[in-house]
């Protein structure tokens, strides 16, 4: 089965609220992406249409709308059902990805993002904790304030480099919408750019460098530096592309210390 990232599934159930035409600008708009970003988005979601029998109409001038009666439209919001809730792992790293990108997040906004019932979330959030400890890190939840993650800064970026090391490929896809249009994966994009033609390499699995990258610039611009050094950082300073990587930063910020930037090219 062809599958949906979580906004593309939203985007399937604004489909399926509107009697008219949605415009691919109004849903880019509406999602905060690119006009690219969201015909991509529509592409994945007729194929996804088409392999069950549904149709997705697109009219020049007009835009797009499902051509479904109201039985089909039960099967189709069945079938969405069905396909966000196979997988609970899959449900716990999306509400750890949210808590992870968040500084406070709240039961209404992770059943909004992962359309799940407060009762899963809840469950979930069980999961979640026992998960935490291996990183040092605890989840917190505070009446009337909200959910949030408190530990090391390190542990932040460990935790969500396993995380889109281990997940499934839609964690990494939800990741990169997350920060599609943002300064933080451009800028990572032109880091990385920068380091294959300075140093004539090409990084393996180009994708996942850039989220760990942007989130790494997301955490640092947020005011989360690493304060504390972890083992790894001192071994970075050995290898023999250090210098290299630090001329190439140090050409993207001018005020950058070791400490915090470097670790994620390692590995």
């Amino acid at each position: 089965m062809i599958p949906l990232s979580n906004r593309q599934t939203k985007i399937i159930y604004r489909l399926l609220e509107k009697e008219d035409y949605v415009i691919a600008n109004d849903l880019a708009v509406s999602f905060s992406v690119s006009s690219r970003t969201i015909r991509y988005d529509l592409d994945q979601i007729k194929a996804f249409l088409n392999e069950h029998g549904f149709v997705l109409e697109n009219v020049a001038h007009k835009g797009f709308r499902l051509l479904l009666d109201e039985k089909d439209k039960a099967l189709l919001e069945e079938l969405l059902d069905d396909a966000r809730l196979s997988s609970a792992d899959e449900n716990v790293d999306l509400i750890l990805l949210e808590l992870l990108i968040h500084e406070k997040t709240t039961y209404e906004q992770l059943s909004r993002f992962t359309r799940m019932s407060r009762y899963r979330i809840a469950s979930s959030l069980n999961l979640i904790e026992k998960r935490l400890t291996q990183f040092g890190m605890k989840l917190v939840k505070e009446k009337g304030s909200g959910i949030y993650l408190s530990g090391e800064e390190f542990s932040f970026r460990e935790c969500l480099r396993q995380l889109i090391e281990n997940a499934d490929r839609r964690i990494l896809k939800e990741t990169m919408e997350i920060f599609a249009g943002k300064f933080h994966r451009d800028l990572s994009d032109r880091i990385i750019s920068a380091s294959e033609e300075e140093l004539q390499i090409s990084f393996y699995d180009e994708g996942k460098l850039e989220v760990l990258i942007a989130y790494t610039i997301f955490r640092i611009f947020s005011g989360h530096p690493l304060l504390k050094l972890p083992e790894i950082a001192f071994q970075i300073v050995e290898d023999e592309n250090y210098d290299a990587y630090m001329k190439i930063l140090s050409n993207f910020f001018s005020r950058i210390s070791k400490s915090k930037f470097l670790i994620i090219f390692k590995g």
